[in-house]
């Protein structure tokens, strides 16, 4: 079809109907091009894709040259923001030479140089804390004539506002728990009664 661009789904489903032995015409329709496309893609099997280069010119004329050392001079003052330098601009220079269209190019400029020049950001690790992963524990140093050793790690008990029937009493030491109903499909998982 004409003025419209190939995409690279309609090459790989081509190259696949290519595959299966159908003729250029017919895996040409298939992929909803012509065979002249066809043809074009058979002397070249890159995909589109791969074949667009990138832009290095300018479509327009750069609108921030003439303030741009001015821009730089303020970005020196910590925590300002683009808004509030170009809104000082404007104000100094007036909205011809600045206008409101300008606003989001100085923002996207502003934002790669600090990304460039700008100051080191805090670097912040986040921990994961997974429940069960780590027991409360304590520490306990006791002096001389004591029957413990000098340094031991107990288990702290769980609170008194807790069931008689967990594992841990009240004295950090682990008690048998009750055993275990085998899982039967349909019902729930529980413990037997102790």
């Amino acid at each position: 079809m004409p003025n419209l661009h190939v995409t690279d789904r309609q090459v790989m489903l081509y190259m696949t109907s290519r595959s299966r032995h159908q003729n250029q015409e017919a895996a040409a329709a298939s992929a909803g091009f012509s065979a002249r496309t066809a043809r074009r893609i058979d002397n070249d099997a890159r995909l589109p894709s791969q074949k667009k280069q990138p832009r290095t010119w300018r479509t327009r004329a750069d609108p921030l040259t003439k303030v741009w050392p001015r821009v730089l001079g303020m970005l020196d003052i910590p925590g300002v923001m683009a808004v509030t330098i170009f809104e000082d601009l404007q104000d100094e220079l007036g909205p011809d030479i600045l206008p409101d269209s300008v606003r989001r190019t100085l923002e996207r400029r502003i934002a790669k140089w600090r990304a460039l020049h700008g100051a080191d950001k805090e670097v912040f690790f986040p921990q994961r804390h997974d429940a069960g992963r780590q027991a409360r524990s304590w520490i306990n140093s006791t002096s001389s004539g004591s029957t413990t050793s000098p340094m031991s790690v107990r288990i702290k008990p769980r609170p008194a506002s807790c069931s008689n029937s967990s594992p841990i009493d009240t004295n950090g030491t682990a008690s048998p728990s009750p055993p275990i109903k085998p899982f039967q499909p349909g019902t729930r998982f529980s413990r037997t009664p102790p």
